[in-house]
């Protein structure tokens, strides 16, 4: 376990660095097909970045995630009545967390990738089925192990970004040889003292993504990936019908 990657250096700065609304905006139209109406759980769910827009669309929404801060970031923005937030690690178990099932979960901008071995990844994702009704949705964006790849070999991966107020963002990405772990360091240039954080996240192929989605206990696993995105979806489901429920999950 890699423990937390996101503290409270990066919950000051992380809707600034997300503050184009395009890509949310894609990602909520590609999740509320599969939301609606349903007791939803999102992991990492961070300052809130996509349950807030998807919350008018759900039932109910719980956000687990294993960094205090990111949550403190998103209670201070203030929370919808129908969202709930955990402090939890989907890594660990989640079924004494939770104390119920949900109709529907996801995970966006690669937040599972914080597995740092296959075992690791494929635990968590048992984690996950384990707390989903039979013939619930599991919505998954992972990056794109192909393109980070390009991107290392074209730039030295080097990646610098424009931020609001004229702020401005530099990501470093590295991978070592004969590894599968790509290490991202990142400094964001907001006032006079810069905020650096680095993270690891772990890079397979879609194909083996897949296969480890099967083997911890979902089918019909379905892959999309957009060229020249940098994540694929993967959208499952766990075996079995769904059945609506009349209570909240808590």
């Amino acid at each position: 376990m890699t423990g937390v990657q996101y503290g409270a250096a990066v919950s000051r700065v992380y809707d600034r660095m997300f503050a184009d609304p395009t890509p949310t905006t894609t990602t909520v139209q590609q999740l509320l097909p599969h939301l609606r109406g349903r007791d939803v759980l999102e992991l990492g769910v961070g300052t809130g970045r996509i349950a807030v827009p998807v919350a008018d669309a759900a039932r109910s929404i719980t956000g687990v995630d294993n960094s205090p801060d990111m949550l403190r970031a998103f209670r201070d923005k203030g929370v919808p009545d129908n969202v709930t937030l955990v402090e939890a690690d989907f890594r660990d178990p989640l079924s004494d967390r939770l104390g119920g099932r949900f109709g529907a979960a996801y995970s966006t901008l690669g937040s599972m990738a914080c597995c740092l071995t296959r075992d690791e990844l494929r635990a968590a994702l048992g984690h996950v089925r384990d707390v989903l009704h039979p013939g619930a949705v599991f919505c998954m964006e992972y990056y794109a192990r192909e393109l980070y790849l390009e991107v290392i070999r074209a730039t030295g991966g080097v990646m610098s970004a424009a931020l609001p107020g004229g702020e401005k963002m530099q990501t470093r990405l590295t991978v070592a040889a004969d590894s599968d772990i790509m290490t991202a360091t990142t400094t964001v240039y907001a006032g006079d003292e810069p905020v650096r954080f680095a993270e690891q996240v772990l890079l397979l192929d879609s194909a083996e993504i897949a296969g480890l989605m099967r083997h911890a206990g979902f089918a019909a696993v379905h892959v999309t990936h957009g060229p020249g995105q940098p994540f694929i979806w993967y959208v499952a489901e766990t075996p079995g019908t769904q059945h609506e429920r009349t209570e909240s999950t808590p």
